[in-house]
């Protein structure tokens, strides 16, 4: 299976991350090298490479879609790559950012802890290689495909939130109604099944968070604090059926 559109929405949207999957193809190297996908798997991701490439190019103007075809022919031209990611505005990549998010909560869904551990292998594999052909800068981090956590998803989950910011907090799952916790205060959510996604944000200001997470038995602890306004943040925390915790 390629690993096609997917892969520039399961990374971080910057010019170097959108070369990886694109370098790939042209290179021949194989991501989903020893993965062993069941046919459900397979049927699966498909279907996700159909519509997040039918969705993406939804929101490109004419021009930007020549510039994306010509991004395709030629995937290693720097040029090329620049000049198609440079023509998005700041709305287009806000769309954009939504909705890769989402894809990435599907697909860390189904993949198996060992799957995981595989793709970010091939991916770390390339990329190194990438770095020694100056190809991506020596900088680039592959942070995404990595779980900050894990937990059993067969036990009881418990979630603790820790405001350490100068800001109330809203927090709560996605699927029900958020509640407050105030700076320097703490707050306990209790009985979260897998699938889960949680969200964590400021309730009056603009602010930017970031997460730190960590876990004690089977209670996830998410210490939240202030950055740089100017500083990309966290916003959700998803665990999947598998018990991996990822931050977006």
């Amino acid at each position: 299976m390629q690993f096609k559109f997917m892969g520039i929405l399961l990374g971080t949207i910057t010019a170097a991350s959108l070369a990886v999957p694109m370098q790939a193809r042209a290179a021949g190297f194989d991501l989903m090298q020893g993965v062993n996908l069941t046919p459900q798997q397979k049927a699966e991701i498909a279907h996700i490479n159909q519509q997040s490439e039918a969705e993406f190019q939804r929101i490109l103007t004419p021009t930007q879609l020549n510039l994306y075809q010509v991004y395709k022919q030629h995937p290693t031209n720097k040029s090329d790559r620049l000049a198609f990611w440079e023509s998005f505005t700041p709305e287009q990549k806000a769309e954009f950012q939504a909705y890769a998010k989402t894809i990435k909560l599907t697909a860390n869904s189904f993949y198996t802890p060992a799957q995981e551990t595989q793709i970010h292998h091939n991916l770390q594999v390339l990329v190194n290689e990438l770095k020694a052909e100056n190809k991506l800068p020596k900088t680039f981090h592959l942070g995404f495909w990595q779980p900050v956590a894990r937990i059993n998803p067969t036990q009881p989950l418990n979630l603790e939130v820790i405001n350490q910011t100068n800001v109330p907090l809203q927090y709560g799952l996605t699927t029900t109604a958020t509640k407050t916790v105030l700076p320097g205060n703490a707050a306990e959510m209790n009985y979260i099944s897998a699938p889960s996604n949680v969200l964590i944000y400021p309730s009056q200001q603009e602010a930017s968070l970031k997460y730190n997470v960590s876990k004690i038995g089977n209670t996830t602890i998410v210490k939240v604090h202030q950055v740089a306004s100017d500083t990309p943040g966290d916003g959700s925390l998803a665990i999947n059926r598998t018990g991996a915790i990822y931050v977006y």
